[in-house]
């Protein structure tokens, strides 16, 4: 399986092969850093902090809110002591203190505490660890758990876990939400009506689209790529 940091790396690449901005650019605007591309192409694993900044600038949903979430339903539902989650998933005992002060883990550790718990976690357990953090009434954004996490989920019943309560449906992960847009979703993305963007696509002035079948879907990194391309600076007055 693909790890996060993979896919966090195939999504920014993704990106830029829309983007008019280069490596450098990207990386300055994003996160103040113009070798961030190239330290990911390196092998680096950034922060989870400093990957929500970069996927916030690219307009797509975040991993720390929701990883969070994940942690503290793990250990309310498990009831498991912080320090041992710590101590047996990455050895750090402190781990749960730190992460609870603002320490911002990365990317290679969030998954592996991710694999412990899915580890440690019984079936019933999973199910409602993903019901308590789809909850419609949780703290935005804590809506799209790990699809790992939820392989319990998989096997159940569509739509039914097996106490016979419905659950959420597919929450995919961030990184993973689908980048592919309706017309209505890539209007709502911009700010549009959905009527300006078939007017630009009648016109050929508009970002590009996929005709598949007979529907019409937008990626996002187009719509990112086409805003940026018309991004305007201040002009100063001439005296």
């Amino acid at each position: 399986m693909t790890g996060l940091a993979d896919n966090f790396l195939s999504l920014v690449t993704a990106f830029l092969y829309h983007s008019p901005l280069t490596e450098g650019e990207f990386g300055r605007c994003a996160i103040g850093d113009d070798g961030f591309v190239a330290s990911l192409r390196n092998g680096g694993v950034p922060a989870m902090d400093a990957a929500d900044r970069v996927l916030l600038f690219m307009g797509e949903p975040t991993i720390g809110p929701v990883f969070r979430s994940e942690v503290a339903a793990f250990l309310l539902i498990t009831e498991t002591d912080g320090t041992l989650l710590g101590r047996q998933a990455i050895g750090e005992p402190c781990f749960m203190t730190q992460l609870n002060s603002g320490a911002s883990p990365r990317l290679s550790v969030v998954e592996r505490v991710r694999a412990w718990m899915r580890k440690i976690a019984s079936y019933g357990e999973r199910t409602a660890i993903a019901r308590a953090i789809a909850e419609p009434g949780a703290p935005d954004p804590a809506l799209n758990p790990d699809p790992a996490a939820l392989d319990a989920l998989a096997e159940a019943t569509p739509g039914a876990a097996s106490d016979g309560k419905s659950l959420p449906e597919e929450c995919p992960h961030p990184i993973e939400q689908r980048l592919f847009l309706t017309e209505a979703e890539a209007a709502d993305f911009l700010r549009f009506k959905p009527l300006t963007l078939s007017r630009y696509r009648a016109t050929g002035d508009g970002p590009a689209y996929f005709k598949l079948g007979g529907a019409i879907r937008y990626c996002r990194a187009d719509l990112l790529a086409w805003a940026w391309a018309r991004r305007r600076g201040h002009s100063r007055e001439r005296r």
